[in-house]
């Protein structure tokens, strides 16, 4: 795995040890990013891997305009009656990449 897809899967791994254990009922990505379907696959493996099986998972590669630089993961969890329970933000910088 290449170093900034590594990094963002780190941070969505750092994102799912803080939930709190089978609380979330969905998980919502959203990923700006060049690294494009890779980058949002690294994404979800992490999530296969540590999120129980039952966990919704919404994952959205978002279009870039031109003037984009860097990559921005946005995360979000979701528990009962869709209550926000966690929602964090990654940003690279075009030069980390």
């Amino acid at each position: 795995m290449t170093e900034p897809l590594q990094r963002l899967a780190e941070a969505a791994e750092r994102f799912a040890a803080r939930l709190p254990g089978a609380a979330a009922n969905r998980i919502e990505a959203r990923l700006d990013s060049r690294h494009g379907m890779p980058a949002l696959c690294a994404v979800e493996g992490v999530f296969a891997r540590l999120l129980p099986a039952g966990t919704a998972k919404e994952l959205v590669w978002l279009t870039r305009t031109p003037e984009a630089r860097g990559d921005r993961l946005q995360l979000r969890a979701y528990g009962d009656d869709n209550a926000l329970l966690a929602e964090e933000v990654f940003e690279m910088a075009a030069g980390d990449a």
